[in-house]
């Protein structure tokens, strides 16, 4: 058995091949995130809203205001939950000169979007008590006065620690949140 190579074929194919690598690594030097942004593939479902995104690219912001404001994110909602990374366009970090305490946050198209996932995370926890709630989403862990939280947003709101998450009313939840994180609405 005889192998033929087509010479002009094969200097054509690593021809091709070596300015693709080449395209690739200067791409890479630009924007580190090139690479995961570009040839991940993304997964949309629609159902009113998109579902499910497989990625969200990072989004460098000029801060100009309070965090919730610049990223449009009225709840400082942070990136995990898969139906609220899908209302988003991106996430950011803080801007915390030390790497470590930096924290990620998601970005929003406009305000109106950002409230949407606060109500989506709400609606996603009507049984909850207003304490439970806070306790997980502002935990004393990452630095929040957790207890002040709940002492404030009960006062404002008119009701109980105990007070289920459902008989507050989620439009009034979601506002004094935005507020207490420091929305300017």
């Amino acid at each position: 058995m005889q192998i033929v190579i087509n010479h002009n074929k094969l200097n054509k194919i690593m021809k091709r091949d070596l300015l693709m690598s080449y395209l690739l690594f200067i791409s890479l030097i630009i924007n580190p995130g090139f690479y995961q942004n570009t040839f991940k593939k993304e997964t949309i479902i629609e159902e009113k809203e998109v579902i499910k995104k497989e990625f969200l690219p990072y989004i460098k912001l000029d801060r100009k205001s309070t965090l919730p404001n610049d990223c449009k994110n009225p709840g400082n909602i942070r990136p995990g939950n898969k139906k609220l990374d899908s209302i988003a366009i991106g996430w950011t970090y803080t801007a915390h000169t030390n790497v470590k305490q930096r924290s990620k946050f998601l970005v929003f198209e406009s305000p109106k979007k950002g409230f949407k996932a606060l109500r989506c995370l709400l609606n996603q926890r009507l049984d909850w008590t207003i304490q439970r709630l806070m306790y997980s989403y502002a935990p004393p862990s990452d630095g929040n006065n957790t207890e002040k939280y709940v002492t404030k947003l009960c006062e404002k709101l008119e009701c109980k620690r105990t007070d289920k998450v459902m008989s507050v009313g989620i439009e009034h939840l979601s506002k004094e949140i935005a507020i207490f994180e420091g929305f300017k609405i």
